[in-house]
Parts: C-alpha cells; structure tokens; sequence
C-alpha cells in the first residue's frame, strides 16, 4: 500500500469519483482557481496566504481521517503561504476527469453539467470566487464591484450561467486572462444572494465579511430611507453623515455626505433644478 495512504488515510478515496455534495463542489471551485496538477499528474497542491489557512484547515478535515499537517513556505517578495497537497494518483485521476489539468491558467474551460449538477453550482461559484475574484467599493460614488478571473472560455460560460439566472456581467481583458465584472449595484447583490444564501458548507472569512458589510450597509441605506423625510436621503451610522443621490437613467449619482437630513435635501433639490430635472 501507498507510504502516504498509511500515514494519512482519506476519509474516502473515491470522493471526487463525482459531485454530489455542496463541499467538494465549493472544493472544486477552489481548485479551478488557485489549484494545481503537477506535470507528472500524482500530485495536487492549493497554496494559499497565511491569512486564508482557515479554507485549506476545512478541505483538510473533510478529505482525511488525520490531522494531514500543511506545508508551509515563507517567501521574501509575498506573504508567506501554506500549502495543502493530494498525493495520490487515484484522487488526481478524478480531479483530472472533473475538468483540471496541468498549466490550465489560460484554457481551463466550465465545467459541465455531468462534472458540476445544476444543483451544486453555486458552491463551485463561490469557491471559484473566493479563489480568484475581488469585491470592491469605490468610494466615490459608493459603487460597487465584482470581478473573477479566469480564461475567457471559462468566464464566457460562466457569463452566460449568470446571464440565465438574472445577474448581467462584462469581460475585460487582463494580460492573457481576462476578467468577468459584475458593475451594476443589483447585480451585485444579486450575486451575493447567490452565492451566499447560506454560508454551508464553508466560506473564506476575510471575502465573505467584507462582502456582507456592504450589502448590510445597502440594506441599512433602504430602511433609513424610508424613515427619512425626502426621497433619495439616507444616514449612514459609520461617518455620522446623511447621503444625498439621484439616479437618472437607472445611474445613481452620489451629491454627498452632510451633517443634518435637511443639508442633504436642499443639496438634492439644487441638484435637480440646476439640470432641469423634475422627475427621476
């Protein structure tokens, strides 16, 4: 028998035989974004930052019986990172029938539905993007954004998969890559109710509290809206300021923070009459 199957037993060598848990979904998103095969094909690792150990801890608990320890490497230009490692030619073989290979940054295609069902989709959505998307909140004008890297022809896929459950989306490119952008604020939160509708099986910390305090921070926006005096005004707890904005032609425009409720309405109102507008 295998040295490192003594050593470290899998809970179950054939897990990745196919997807039919929310985990090895979610796993396998990771694993199409920050995961490698080695060339020889008898090994696959996943590095990540120091900080994301969390992730690598949990794939650790739900593949082995034993504490598998992770690698660890310090590294002088980046943070340092640990390593989480399969090797283990079966369990590669599967990995490799679910849609990984060796040097796939810029060909991996979406998976299919018989490697991902419809069902677990959106866990391999939210591993892929906690692998190798960012959110963003661009201060502004408080906008928001979403963005995935990846080849095109997987971005391509997953463009139009998002496109049938209401969420529009852009690519960019970005070297050799290119980027999936989510721009539009409702599209935004729309994906985060996708992916995020329940944090089973598990989700990056760092990723998903920042996510969450902005969409926290819109619903906050809508209730105080409805409480304030005028359209278009909300109050924002964290700078102790009442927001002014308007939206034309379905775009918002932030007129800024003011201390009193009354300073952002008459900033509103003038905003109005200044470009003829009487009706939004």
């Amino acid at each position: 028998m295998n040295k490192y199957l003594i050593k470290y037993n899998f809970k179950n060598i054939d897990c990745f035989k196919k997807i039919d848990e929310s985990w090895k979904a979610y796993f396998l998103g990771w694993a199409y974004s920050d995961g490698c095969i080695e060339k020889n094909l008898y090994r696959f690792r996943i590095n990540l930052q120091e900080g994301d150990k969390e992730v690598l801890d949990f794939f650790t608990s739900k593949i082995y019986s034993s504490n598998r320890p992770l690698l660890y490497k310090k590294l002088t230009n980046s943070k340092n990172q640990f390593v989480f490692t399969i090797s283990n030619k079966s369990v590669v073989a599967d990995l490799l029938k679910l849609g990984l290979y060796p040097n796939k940054s810029l060909t991996l295609k979406f998976p299919s539905v018989d490697q991902v069902p419809e069902n677990f989709l959106k866990f391999f959505v939210r591993g892929l993007f906690e692998g190798d998307g960012y959110f963003s909140v661009i201060r502004k004008n408080m906008g928001v954004r979403v963005g995935i890297l990846g080849s095109y022809i997987l971005l391509e896929k997953l463009k139009g998969h998002l496109f049938q459950i209401g969420i529009k989306s852009s690519i960019v490119a970005k070297g050799k890559i290119g980027v999936l952008q989510i721009r539009e604020r409702n599209d935004v939160f729309n994906f985060y109710n996708y992916i995020y509708s329940d944090t089973e099986p598990f989700v990056l910390s760092r990723k998903f509290e920042k996510f969450s305090s902005a969409y926290k921070l819109r619903d906050h926006c809508r209730s105080s809206n409805k409480t304030s005096k005028y359209r278009g005004i909300c109050f924002r707890p964290s700078i102790k300021r009442w927001i002014s904005r308007v939206s034309i032609n379905k775009k918002r425009i932030n007129l800024g923070c003011f201390l009193t409720e009354e300073d952002a309405f008459n900033a509103r109102k003038s905003f109005l009459k200044e470009n003829g507008i009487q009706h939004e």
